[in-house]
């Protein structure tokens, strides 16, 4: 089952930090850390502003676990109570509501639904069927485009939307399957020998992936063209995210020794890295959709700042959105103008495990 994958340390560093061409009277403050033949440069706290009210309201649909979104203001989720339903408000689609989405598909033998993942363009969802191990590729009519049949339903929970075609994912632990809304499977194997795949993004004729092996873990690129592979950033990587632009990534890597994560913004090619966050515990990081902001969460047990956090990278700005959102049931995720995001988060209430979805407008 797929779920955020959080990293769980003992000390805390909750100090952000924004990563690039800052004022240019504060050049003078920068510090530039040589590690070999790299440089990472450092900027000062003081250098970055920090955000004002941002927050136009927050919304919370109770009993909702919320999936993403399906267009400017309409949920996908799934409403609940007691009795197994609640009336549902316009702004919420309730999937089992779709149109000729087949019984065999959702079906009561695989809740609770849990890897659902909605397209970049908002016109298909990737949904597994846990129980007998296969993905479907559907409409929002609830139509049939492709059928993925993965060994683990685990693998299929940990599939990548690319350009809008297809999804991607780890397969047999060593190697990738693709398989686009045509149903044109794509199968490599043996691209790994005793690190288990963990994670995978295609772009171009490049597939980007994270293996581990005990608490080693890494980052690398493997070109499909070449059939050959090779390390992308150096490190203990531990996730990694693709703009929507396609231009670059934010890296999270875990220091063991300092006991603390940062997220790193590197190019395509591995370099021009600048460390942008460090704290804690950070998870749930997303990007906003056009590439220029992206939120996280920041857990650091109560000593310093934390909560949910924006970035404007362009702005150079970091906005602390509210202290709540320490316990997240998904990734965050942002709506297509990126003027609102959808937190699903949740409570333990009378020994029950209630979900909860907060919509927070941005101004």
């Amino acid at each position: 089952m797929k779920k955020i994958k959080l990293s769980i340390y003992l000390l805390l560093i909750s100090t952000l930090i924004l990563y690039s061409g800052c004022a240019k009277e504060a050049e003078t403050d920068r510090r530039t850390i040589q590690k070999g033949e790299k440089k990472i440069t450092v900027i000062p706290d003081t250098n970055y502003t920090v955000g004002e009210d941002v927050v136009e309201n927050i919304k919370v649909h109770e009993n909702l676990k919320g999936y993403g979104w399906i267009g400017e203001g309409s949920i996908l989720g799934i409403p609940a109570d007691e009795n197994g339903q609640i009336e549902t408000e316009g702004e919420v689609c309730d999937i089992r509501n779709i149109p000729n989405l087949e019984e065999k598909i959702i079906s009561a033998e695989n809740l609770p639904y849990q890897h659902i993942n909605i397209s970049p363009d908002k016109k298909h969802i990737f949904y597994v069927n846990e129980a007998r191990q296969k993905g479907y590729i559907l409409d929002l009519e609830g139509n049939i485009k492709a059928e993925a049949k993965g060994p683990y339903a685990g693998e299929l929970g940990e599939a990548v939307w690319f350009d809008n075609e297809g999804l991607v994912m780890p397969y047999k632990d060593s190697g990738f399957y693709s398989i686009t809304a045509g149903g044109k499977e794509m199968k490599i194997e043996g691209v790994e020998d005793e690190e288990h795949i963990s994670k995978a993004v295609k772009l171009g004729s490049s597939i980007y992936y994270s293996t581990q092996i005990g608490l080693d873990r890494k980052m690398k690129v493997y070109d499909m063209s070449a059939g050959e592979k090779k390390l992308f950033i150096e490190g203990r990587v531990t996730n990694f995210y693709l703009s929507p632009p396609n231009d670059r990534f934010i890296v999270e890597t875990h220091n063991i020794n300092q006991d603390k994560t940062m997220l790193l913004i590197a190019d395509l090619e591995g370099k021009n890295k600048d460390t942008v966050a460090e704290g804690r515990m950070i998870y749930g990081t997303s990007w906003s959709p056009d590439g220029l902001k992206f939120a996280y969460v920041l857990n650091s047990r109560g000593e310093e700042d934390e909560g949910l956090f924006i970035i404007d990278i362009e702005k150079r700005k970091r906005s602390h959105i509210s202290a709540v959102y320490l316990d997240l049931g998904s990734d965050i995720k942002w709506n297509p103008s990126g003027d609102k995001m959808m937190i699903s988060s949740g409570e333990v209430q009378d020994g029950k495990w209630i979900d909860n979805t907060h919509v927070i407008t941005l101004k």
